[in-house]
């Protein structure tokens, strides 16, 4: 179905209508209740931050058990909360807090694998290039030296990687 389709469908319901088709999307999965949430009350935007943090750090931290890692429900975090949130501010933040665990995990329990440093670095250099694009550096800048100082003797290049990242952005402000 095509926008204009849906357009002229939707243009045809009545009040009553709408109203059951979006409470039945609302009901159908936590998505569309955050997308709506932040429609209706945009300053609880804060708080689904948080919701999202949550997820993230249950991936590398969980409250029981061992880490899971999947790199999916990760991914599908940060992209959830890209398409909800109006606030480029808290989504920085939500990719920084991504690499903040990535990095608090393998100091914690040691060397991981290649892809995982991959996936860290990936996130880091999408954080960063959102935060310039954004004009957020400034605001950033102490948060971003701190991972990459956190990152330091890591192994597989990953330090290198996260340092030659940090001051390919850091080193091009004055």
């Amino acid at each position: 179905m095509k926008i204009a389709e849906l357009r002229y469908y939707l243009s045809k319901l009545s009040k009553k209508e709408l109203e059951t088709l979006i409470i039945d999307l609302f009901k159908r999965n936590d998505f569309n209740k955050d997308l709506l949430e932040t429609k209706i009350n945009p300053g609880n935007e804060q708080t689904l931050n948080q919701k999202y943090r949550k997820v993230i750090k249950d991936e590398f931290f969980p409250d029981r058990g061992d880490a899971k890692l999947r790199y999916s429900n990760l991914r599908k975090a940060i992209n959830e909360y890209k398409k909800i949130s109006k606030n480029p501010e808290l989504l920085a933040d939500l990719m920084l807090y991504y690499v903040e665990n990535g990095v608090e995990f393998t100091n914690e329990y040691g060397d991981i694998n290649e892809d995982f440093y991959f996936k860290i670095e990936n996130m880091f250099s999408t954080a960063l290039d959102y935060i310039f694009k954004h004009n957020m550096e400034i605001k950033f800048e102490e948060r971003c030296l701190t991972i990459t100082i956190n990152s330091r003797d890591i192994g597989w290049g990953f330090s290198d990687s996260m340092t030659d990242l940090f001051y390919d952005h850091y080193t091009s402000i004055d």
